[in-house]
């Protein structure tokens, strides 16, 4: 999502931060039924029919991944997910993804990639394939102790440090802009200018 609205709006984003993504779902904890959702268009399955998620969840640290599936059991959905998935969910996935994956060349923006070394979602090449067709400058941080919810994972310390200090980046580089825009416009319009910030998939 964060990839296909750079695409669509490059001058609303300053950069890109994209955790664990994913153009196929092919990590090593996927049913093969899910490579057979790329043959398929979001019509023709039927919304109730789901695909049922397995562990490890997308977590290797055992305490947290407890939480969350004590959370989902309790029917807390809305902080930590659900057990199913609707296969059309999957089918729409894979148009967005395919029609994002033509264009990757086309966005020139500052992007930082993390990504699990093994990830049980979303396999590395994925990471891999950004990294290689986007058309800016991109660096990658590759996980070796989490699985593909790195964000509450082993190490999501160093995710959130890595993100914190790309974002500082992104705004230190735009803050002479910035000052030179006061100069020249109203402090209302400058506001509006300022609202660009990091767009993030995960």
């Amino acid at each position: 999502l964060a990839l296909n609205l750079a695409q669509r709006r490059p001058k609303d984003v300053q950069g890109l931060l994209l955790l664990a993504p994913a153009f196929k779902l092919d990590g090593w904890s996927m049913p093969w039924s899910t490579r057979l959702l790329n043959l398929v268009r979001p019509w023709m399955l039927p919304f109730d029919c789901e695909l049922r998620e397995r562990p490890p969840h997308g977590l290797k640290d055992e305490r947290v991944r407890a939480l969350v599936v004590g959370a989902m059991h309790a029917g807390s959905s809305g902080a930590t997910g659900v057990f199913s998935t609707p296969l059309a969910a999957f089918a729409h996935f894979n148009v967005l993804a395919r029609a994002t994956r033509r264009r990757l060349n086309e966005v020139t923006l500052p992007t930082l990639i993390v990504h699990p070394r093994h990830d049980d979602m979303a396999h590395l090449r994925n990471a891999q394939l950004v990294q290689t067709n986007l058309g800016g400058i991109v660096d990658c941080v590759i996980l070796d102790d989490s699985y593909h919810l790195v964000t509450l994972d082993k190490q999501r310390a160093i995710v959130a440090d890595r993100a914190a200090a790309f974002v500082s980046r992104l705004a230190r580089s735009a803050a002479p802009s910035s000052t030179a825009a006061a100069q020249t416009r109203p402090v209302h319009a400058l506001r509006r200018a300022q609202t660009g910030i990091p767009a993030v998939m995960h």
